[in-house]
C-alpha cells in the first residue's frame, strides 16, 4: 500500500516536472520567435547595406553611363523602400549617390548636346535612356526645347535689330567713305575746302586746323544709296544666318523626336508600373519613350507646374519628319496598349487613348482628348519659329522703313531664301523634293510682303501703260513705245522667276493631323488641299486689260472708218496702225512670258500644275484672247461688214446678167464674178495691205488655239482681219448659193409664145437652162478660188484657209457644184436612194433641203413659181429671211406653202396635169420633211 502511495506521489511529481519543462520550452520558443524576426530584419538590412556598398563601389569605378544609370535607378529604388535616415553608413551612401547622380546627369547633358550638334543618333539615344532611368526625361526635354527656342528667338531678334543694323551700317559706310594717306603725305586738297587760303592763315591757327582735321583722314558726306545698299547687305546676311540657325535647331529637335520614337524603355522595372492609374492595361511589348512621354503628359495635363513639360512634349512629337517616321508618334502608340477585358471591345480591336482612359477615369479621358487636340493643332518647332518670326518681323517693319523696303521691295529674294530653307528641312529620304511646297505657317508669314510686292509690281506696270498711252491721247503710239511696256513686264517676270510659286502661286496647306478610328486604331490623316493662285501672271493680265481700255479710246469711228469706195481715209489709217500695234504688243508679251517660263526647271513647271488649273502662260494667253482679240475685232468689224455688203451687192447682179444675156459656150466665168474679183483685189491693195503680215517662215508658227472657244491669237493684223471675216465669209457663201439656187432665166415670169413656135421655144429654154447650170458650176469654182486667193494672199497662214474660216459654208459650196450637173430625172434618186455597201454618201446629200428644193424649182417651167414669188415677196427680202432663219423646218414650211398655192392655181385653172418635174419637187419636199427631227416637223 505504501509503495502504491509512493508511486502515485512520484507520478504526480513527474507530471509537475513535465509541465514545468513544457512551460519553459514554450517560454524559450516565444523568446526565440521574438529574436528571429529582428535578426532576419537585421540580416536583410546588413545584406542590403553590403549590396548598396558594392553598387556604390561599382558606380564610382564605372564610366559606362548605361550601367551607371541602371545602378542609380536601383539605388533610388533601394533608398525609397527603406528608412535610411539616422544610419550613418546609409547616410554616407546617400551622399555618395547624390554626387554620382549629379556626375552622371552632367555627363548625360554633355552627351546629348554634343550628339545633337553632330547628329549622332546612337549617343543621343543613350543620353535619353539615361535621363529616363533617372526619371528626368520630361524635364530634360523641356530644357532642350527651351534652349532651342531661346536660340531661335535670339537669332530672330538679331536679324531685325534696327538699331544694331543701323550702327553697323554707319561703321561700314564710314570705313568705305574714309580715305587714308600714307605717313608724310599731305591730305588731298578736297579734304580741306579752304586749302587754297592756307598761305594766308597764321601758323598757330594752321596747327589747330591740323589737330581737328588730322592729315591722312578725309571725311566725305555719306551717300544715301550707299547707306541703303550697306543696310540691305547686312540685313540679308543676318537673315541667312537666321535661317541657318533655324535649320540647325529644327534638325536637332527632329532628330530628338525620331530618337524618342525608336528607343524603348529598358530596365528592371515593370513597364506597366509606369502607367500609374492605368493598371488595368498592360503593354504588349516594351513601350517606347514616346509612350512614356504621352502618358506623362496625359496624367499631368492640368497640373500648372508641368505645363511647360507638356508643351515641350507636344512640340517635340509634332516636329518629327513625317517622311522619316511613319505617322510620327502614332506609329508607336497604335500597338502600345492592349485591353485586358477584350470581351468589351472585341478580341481584334485596340481602342484609342481616350477610350482607354474613359474606362478608368473621366479626368484622364478629358486630358487624353486635350492632348490629342494639341497634337492636331501643333506645327512643331518650325511652326513656333514661324510665329516668332512673324511677330518680330511685323514689329521691325513698323519701326524701320529700310526693313519694310527690304521685305516688300525684294520679296522674290525673300521667297527664294525660304524656299531653299524649306527644301533643306523637309527633304524626303529619297531626295524627292519635287512635291514639297511651303506649309501654311510659312505662307502666312510671307503673305503681307507678297501682297505689298504684288501691289508695287502692278503699280509699275500700270504706270508704264499710262505713260505710253496717256489719258486723252488721240495719236496711236509707236511700236517702240510698246517695247517699253514689254521690258517692264519682262523685268517683273525675271524678278518673280525664282520659282513657279510666284509666277503662278501654289498655296499648299500643311498636312492636318487628324485622328480617326478605322478598326479601333488611331491613325494619322494628311489632307493636302492644293489651291492655285495666279500672282505675277495675274498682274500681267491686269496690265493687258488696262492697255485694252486705254487703246479703246484711240479707235476711230464713223462713216469714214468703214468706207470701201476709195483709198484709205485717215481714220482707217489710224485704225490699221492701232490693230498692228495691238498685235505687236500681244505677240511680244507672250514671247516674253514663254521665255521666262522656259527658263524654269522642268520639274518645277510640271509638278505644281494639275488638271483644271492654268499656269502663267495660260493666264496671259487668256488675257490676250479675252481683251485684245475683241478689241481688234471691234476695230475691223465695220470694215468687214462693209466688205460683206459690197460682195452681196455684186452677187445680186447674177440675176440681171443671166436674164439679159444668155450664157455662151466659151467656158469662162460670169461678169459678176469678174467684178467680185476686181472688187476684192482693190480692197486688198488699197486697204488691207496696211495690216501687218508674217514675213518669214518662223512667223507662221502662230500660237495654238485656246481649248475653251477655239479662238487663236492675233499675232499679226492679217490674222485679226481674217478672223473678223469669218461670219461674213460664211454669209457671203450662203448668199451666193441662195442666189445661184434661185436663178431662173425668165426670173419666174411666164412668156407668151405662138403655138407653132412652142416646141422650138421649149427646146431653146432647155438648152439655155443647161448652159446656165454649167456656167454656174464654173462660177462656183471661180468663186471658191477668188475667196481662197484673198485669204491666202500672204501665204498659207495655219488656221486661216477658207476651209478653216468657214468650214460649213465651204462644204456646202463644194457640194453645190455636183448638184448643178445632176440630170433632172436623177434628182430624186440621188437623195432618196441608199448608197452601195462600202461606199460613202455623196457630198450632195449633205446640202440643206431648202437649197436643193430651190434648185429643183429653178429647173421647173415658169408656171411653177419661186417661193418668194408665190408669197409676194421680193427676192432681196426672201434671201435676207432665209439667211437669218436657221430653222430648216420654217424654211421648208415656206416652200410647202408656195407649192400649195401653185396647186390651188392649177385646180382653179382645171389644168389636166402637172409638169413632169412637179412630182420630183413634191417627193423631195416630203423626203426632207421626213428627215427633220420630230420636234421640228412643220404643222
Amino acid at each position: 500500500l505504501n509503495q502504491t502511495v509512493d508511486l502515485e506521489n512520484f507520478t504526480n511529481i513527474i507530471d509537475g516536472v513535465e509541465s514545468r519543462i513544457r512551460s519553459v520550452y514554450n517560454d524559450v520558443e516565444r523568446i526565440k520567435q521574438r529574436l528571429t524576426k529582428p535578426y532576419d530584419l537585421l540580416r536583410s538590412h546588413v545584406t542590403r547595406i553590403r549590396r548598396l556598398g558594392l553598387i556604390l563601389d561599382s558606380l564610382q569605378s564605372s564610366n559606362d553611363l548605361s550601367k551607371a544609370s541602371e545602378a542609380l535607378s536601383e539605388l533610388k529604388y533601394a533608398f525609397t523602400s527603406m528608412d535610411w535616415q539616422g544610419i550613418d553608413v546609409l547616410e554616407k551612401y546617400h551622399v555618395v549617390m547624390i554626387k554620382e547622380r549629379s556626375r552622371i546627369e552632367a555627363h548625360a547633358w554633355q552627351l546629348i548636346r554634343s550628339s545633337s550638334d553632330v547628329g549622332d543618333q546612337a549617343r543621343l539615344g543613350l543620353g535619353l535612356q539615361v535621363f529616363d532611368r533617372l526619371s528626368l526625361l520630361p524635364t530634360a526635354l523641356e530644357v532642350l526645347i527651351s534652349e532651342r527656342q531661346a536660340e531661335i528667338e535670339r537669332a530672330v531678334q538679331a536679324a531685325v535689330d534696327v538699331e544694331e543694323l543701323t550702327k553697323r551700317t554707319k561703321n561700314k559706310t564710314a570705313s568705305l567713305s574714309a580715305t587714308t594717306c600714307n605717313p608724310g603725305e599731305l591730305p588731298p586738297a578736297k579734304a580741306y575746302p579752304f586749302a587754297h587760303h592756307l598761305a594766308l592763315i597764321p601758323l598757330r591757327i594752321f596747327f589747330l586746323i591740323l589737330f581737328f582735321f588730322p592729315v591722312g583722314r578725309a571725311s566725305y558726306p555719306i551717300n544715301s544709296n550707299a547707306h541703303n545698299a550697306a543696310f540691305r547687305s547686312l540685313f540679308w546676311t543676318g537673315l541667312d544666318q537666321l535661317l541657318a540657325t533655324q535649320e540647325q535647331c529644327v534638325g536637332a529637335v527632329r532628330l530628338l523626336a525620331v530618337t524618342l520614337c525608336m528607343k524603348r524603355i529598358s530596365g528592371g522595372e515593370s513597364a506597366g508600373a509606369l502607367l500609374d492609374r492605368l493598371d488595368s492595361f498592360a503593354y504588349r511589348e516594351p513601350p517606347k519613350l514616346t509612350d512614356l512621354l504621352a502618358v506623362y503628359a496625359i496624367q499631368n495635363w492640368t497640373n500648372p507646374e508641368t505645363q511647360a513639360c507638356c508643351a515641350a512634349i507636344v512640340l517635340t512629337l509634332t516636329s518629327a519628319n513625317p517622311w522619316t517616321v511613319e505617322a510620327g508618334y502614332f506609329s508607336s502608340i497604335r500597338g502600345a496598349f492592349v485591353v485586358s477585358v477584350e470581351d468589351s471591345v472585341g478580341p481584334n480591336s485596340i481602342p484609342d487613348i481616350a477610350s482607354i482612359c474613359a474606362l478608368e477615369d473621366t479626368d484622364l479621358a478629358s486630358n487624353a482628348r486635350s492632348f490629342c487636340d494639341a497634337l492636331s493643332s501643333s506645327s512643331g518647332l518650325l511652326g513656333w519659329a514661324s510665329a516668332c518670326m512673324e511677330t518680330h518681323f511685323q514689329s521691325a517693319t513698323k519701326r524701320s522703313s529700310h526693313l519694310k523696303e527690304a521685305f516688300e521691295g525684294e520679296y522674290p529674294r525673300l521667297l527664294k531664301l525660304f524656299l531653299d530653307f524649306w527644301r533643306k528641312v523637309a527633304t524626303t529620304p529619297q531626295g524627292d523634293c519635287e512635291g514639297l511646297q511651303l506649309p501654311s505657317y510659312l505662307l502666312r508669314l510671307l503673305q503681307p510682303y507678297e501682297t505689298a510686292y504684288l501691289t508695287r509690281s502692278l503699280s509699275r506696270l500700270f504706270e508704264r501703260v499710262g505713260t505710253v498711252v496717256a489719258p486723252g491721247a488721240t495719236v496711236v503710239p509707236e511700236p517702240a513705245a510698246m517695247d517699253c511696256i514689254i521690258e517692264v513686264a519682262a523685268t517683273e517676270l525675271s524678278r518673280a522667276a525664282v520659282q513657279t510659286d510666284l509666277l503662278c502661286k501654289v498655296c499648299v496647306c500643311v498636312p492636318m493631323r487628324q485622328f480617326f478610328r478605322v478598326g479601333g486604331l488611331f491613325r494619322l490623316s494628311s489632307q493636302v488641299s492644293v489651291l492655285f493662285f495666279h500672282v505675277v501672271a495675274n498682274n500681267i493680265a491686269k496690265m493687258v486689260a488696262l492697255f485694252a481700255t486705254k487703246a479703246e479710246g484711240l479707235i476711230e469711228v464713223g462713216p469714214m472708218a468703214s468706207q470701201i469706195s476709195g483709198p484709205p481715209s485717215p481714220a482707217q489709217e489710224s485704225n490699221f496702225q492701232l490693230v498692228n500695234l495691238i498685235c505687236h504688243f500681244g505677240r511680244s508679251l507672250r514671247h516674253s512670258v514663254a521665255r521666262h517660263v522656259r527658263g524654269l526647271p522642268a520639274a518645277t513647271k510640271g509638278s505644281v500644275l494639275s488638271p483644271g488649273l492654268s499656269g502663267p502662260e495660260a493666264v496671259v494667253d487668256a488675257a490676250i484672247v479675252d481683251k485684245l482679240n475683241p478689241l481688234c475685232r471691234t476695230i475691223l468689224e465695220p470694215l468687214a461688214a462693209s466688205l460683206g455688203d459690197g460682195m452681196e451687192e455684186i452677187l445680186v447682179g447674177m440675176h440681171q446678167e443671166f436674164s439679159s444675156t444668155p450664157p455662151g459656150s466659151d467656158g469662162g466665168c460670169s461678169a459678176y464674178i469678174q467684178s467680185l474679183q476686181g472688187f476684192l483685189r482693190r480692197l486688198r491693195t488699197d486697204l488691207f495691205s496696211r495690216l501687218s503680215t508674217p514675213t518669214v517662215m518662223s512667223d507662221l508658227c502662230h500660237l495654238p488655239r485656246r481649248p475653251s472657244d477655239g479662238q487663236q491669237f492675233y499675232t499679226f493684223g492679217e490674222i485679226a482681219l481674217l478672223d473678223s471675216l469669218r461670219e461674213h465669209l460664211s454669209s457671203c457663201i450662203d448668199t451666193f448659193l441662195l442666189h445661184a439656187s434661185l436663178l431662173r432665166p425668165d426670173n419666174g415670169r411666164t412668156a407668151s409664145v405662138p403655138t407653132d413656135q412652142a416646141a422650138a421655144a421649149e427646146e431653146e429654154e432647155t438648152l439655155n437652162r443647161e448652159r446656165i447650170r454649167h456656167r454656174l458650176a464654173t462660177d462656183c469654182v471661180e468663186f471658191e478660188l477668188t475667196l481662197e486667193e484673198q485669204v491666202t494672199v500672204n501665204g498659207r497662214i495655219p488656221g486661216c484657209r477658207l476651209i478653216d474660216l468657214a468650214p460649213e459654208a465651204y462644204a456646202r459650196l463644194r457640194a453645190f457644184r455636183p448638184l448643178l450637173l445632176i440630170p433632172t430625172e436623177d434628182l430624186l434618186t440621188t437623195f432618196t436612194s441608199t448608197p452601195a455597201e462600202g461606199t460613202g454618201a455623196s457630198p450632195v446629200t449633205t446640202l440643206p433641203g431648202t437649197l436643193v428644193l430651190h434648185h429643183a424649182i429653178s429647173r421647173a417651167p415658169a408656171e411653177i413659181p419661186c417661193p418668194h414669188t408665190a408669197s409676194g415677196w421680193s427676192l432681196a427680202r426672201y434671201v435676207h429671211w432665209v439667211l437669218h432663219t436657221p430653222d430648216e423646218a420654217a424654211r421648208l414650211n415656206f416652200i410647202s406653202h408656195a407649192l400649195a398655192v401653185y396647186t390651188e392655181q392649177v385646180e382653179a385653172r382645171n389644168q389636166r396635169e402637172y409638169p413632169a418635174i412637179f412630182p420630183i419637187i413634191r417627193n423631195l419636199l416630203e423626203h426632207f420633211v421626213a428627215k427633220l427631227p420630230a420636234q421640228n416637223l412643220p404643222p
